[in-house]
């Protein structure tokens, strides 16, 4: 509203510039009613209790241009908030929880709301496409993708408990760029059988030592040729 107020105020101001200097210009001249019409109209349209905060008046400048003068009741406005917005009543059944504990398990459904929204992520954890039809396989691919979701939000909570904070979808691209080749020679040769990473990054290694991934060489291979661990 304020912002429609502020641009019919412009345009009057502009209108009383072009008068005074004496320019020509097309169309019907504004006047007092016409303006106060039209500021009736901008703060009708934005109805209660909006209408109630601003304080508007419309008078004719020397050269009989209208100019439109506003301003907005904070006071008004704060009272209003304070009486009805930013409030919520929480009810439960959990009588041996604490207000704290109310409040926290109330707000801590934004993660379930994340939830939904990764499974629409169409690099990770996406439900689509499905590529399914009948109601077992529904079914099936429902259940892999709430496994995974699962996973992948126990991972992220192991990060955030050893002090790595990362969004899922920052999670699973750090891992992603971890790559593992197993290096097996044939018999007779010099070179030993090895494992080796991608070059990692200070942020994957951290990663690995927290969840406690295996280190490559713990699986029965030389890590001597161990690449970027």
């Amino acid at each position: 509203m304020t912002e429609s107020l502020k641009e019919l105020a412009t345009s009057l101001v502009r209108r009383a510039e072009q008068v005074a200097e004496k320019k020509k210009f097309r169309g019907k001249p504004p006047t007092v009613d016409s303006v106060e019409q039209q500021v009736r109209g901008i703060v009708d349209k934005a109805g209660n209790p909006c209408k109630q905060w601003v304080k508007t008046t419309v008078e004719a400048d020397d050269n009989g241009v209208p100019q439109l003068l506003y301003q907005v009741d904070h006071a008004a406005m704060d009272a209003f908030n304070v009486r009805h917005l930013g409030k919520n009543i929480l009810f439960t059944d959990r009588d041996d929880w604490s207000s704290e504990d109310i409040v926290r398990a109330y707000r801590s459904q934004r993660h379930v709301e994340a939830a939904f929204r990764e499974m629409k992520n169409p690099h990770f954890l996406s439900w689509e496409p499905q590529f399914h039809w009948t109601d077992q396989k529904i079914m099936v691919h429902a259940f892999y993708c709430i496994l995974a979701l699962t996973l992948a939000n126990l991972t992220r909570r192991k990060l955030h408990l050893a002090g790595i904070e990362l969004s899922t979808e920052a999670m699973l691209e750090q891992l992603t760029g971890i790559q593992e080749v197993v290096h097996v020679y044939p018999k007779g040769s010099t070179a030993k059988n090895c494992i080796t990473l991608s070059e990692l990054t200070s942020l994957q290694r951290q990663i690995i030592t927290k969840l406690g991934l295996d280190d490559p060489g713990t699986r029965g291979m030389d890590k001597s040729c161990v690449v970027g661990g």
